[in-house]
C-alpha cells in the first residue's frame, strides 16, 4: 500500500508488516555541494586505512576515520529529522501508531557515506538492532532507483522474491521515482540490498536510537 502526499513529495509504502517512508529534500543541492567535496577530503585523508569488512563492493566510512563533519552538517541534520518526523506522522496518519507515541524520543547516533564505483553493490543486511534507521541518497544518476527491499520476515532464508521501488508491482506508483535527492526511513530489521550499480553512488546511511522511555511497540506494555 503506497500513502503520498504530492505537495510535500513524501509518503509511506508498507510492507506487511515493516514500511519504507520517504521524503524529499528540500535543500538537497545545497547539501549536495556541501558534502561531495567534503567526503571527497574525508577519502583522501583516510586512503591509507580504507577497509571493507562487508561481503560486497563498496567503499564505507563506516569501517574507517570519524564522521563528525556529517554530524556538523546542520543542513543534514535538519533533512534526517524532517524525514523522520514525516515518518511517524505518516504512520499516526495511517493508524499504525498512536498520537500520543514517544517514538520522537530518539537519538541519531550513527552516521557514515557509502560510496559504490560503476560495479559497486551492497550485500543483503539489516541495521539490527535499531528500532529505526535511514538511508540519504547524495548522488545517483541511475534511471531507476538501486535500493533494494527484501519482503518482510523473509530473511535470512535464502534468495526469496524481492519488495524494491522498480519492481513491476511498483510500477503505477511514484515509489518508483525516488532516487537522487531522497531521504528513506525503515525499520533497522528491514533486510535491503544495493543491487551492481552501472554509475557511481554516493549515500549517507544513519541509524536512530529509541531512548529509555520510549515504547516501540505504539502501546503499553
Amino acid at each position: 500500500m503506497i500513502s503520498f502526499d504530492k505537495t510535500t513529495q513524501s509518503g509511506i509504502c508498507y510492507f506487511p508488516p515493516p514500511f519504507v517512508s520517504f521524503q524529499k529534500v528540500e535543500k538537497h543541492e545545497e547539501i549536495k555541494k556541501q558534502l561531495t567535496p567534503q567526503i571527497e577530503d574525508h577519502l583522501e585523508k583516510n586512503s591509507d586505512i580504507i577497509k571493507n569488512e562487508w561481503v560486497c563492493d563498496v567503499i564505507s566510512s563506516f569501517h574507517f576515520g570519524e564522521n563528525d563533519f556529517l554530524f556538523q552538517n546542520e543542513l543534514l541534520i535538519e533533512a534526517i529529522w524532517n524525514a523522520y518526523n514525516s515518518c511517524l506522522d505518516g504512520l499516526i496518519c495511517d493508524n499504525w501508531i498512536p498520537e500520543t507515541t514517544d517514538l520522537r524520543s530518539t537519538t541519531l547516533v550513527d552516521m557514515w557515506y557509502n560510496i559504490y564505483k560503476p560495479g559497486g553493490n551492497q550485500e543483503i543486511h539489516t541495521h539490527k538492532p535499531f528500532e529505526f534507521s535511514g538511508i540519504y541518497i547524495l548522488d545517483d544518476t541511475e534511471i531507476n532507483n538501486t535500493l533494494f527491499w527484501y519482503e518482510a520476515n523473509m530473511f535470512p532464508s535464502g534468495l526469496n522474491s524481492y519488495m524494491c521501488s522498480n519492481n513491476p508491482s511498483y510500477s503505477d506508483t511514484t515509489f518508483g521515482e525516488v532516487g537522487e535527492g531522497y531521504i528513506v526511513i525503515f525499520p533497522g530489521s528491514l533486510p535491503h540490498y544495493v543491487p551492481t550499480v552501472k554509475n557511481r553512488k554516493t549515500s549517507i546511511s544513519f541509524n536512530f536510537e529509541c531512548n529509555d522511555t520510549c515504547n516501540t511497540h505504539g502501546g503499553d506494555e
